[in-house]
């Protein structure tokens, strides 16, 4: 994700590993006081049959869950 004064956020998400282990699916990123408008979020992420996919969206200051298929979603 990139901020409007040009800062970049990186994040990333796994499903854990081993017989029960689990990590939590969601990503919090804080924007600061200084952003009060959408910022451009870069995606990218495999799909079920193991395909990279990418996409470029421009979210609003907030939650927003996604979900990501062949394509990235407002859930």
């Amino acid at each position: 994700m990139t901020t409007p004064d040009g800062r970049k956020h990186l994040a990333r998400v796994d499903g854990g590993s081993g017989h029960s282990g689990k990590r939590s699916n969601e990503v919090h990123i804080g924007l600061g006081p200084r952003v009060s408008g959408p910022v451009q979020v870069h995606l990218s992420w495999r799909d079920r049959d193991g395909q990279v996919r990418e996409q470029d969206l421009r979210l609003a200051p907030g939650r927003h869950s996604l979900r990501l298929g062949t394509q990235a979603k407002e859930a």
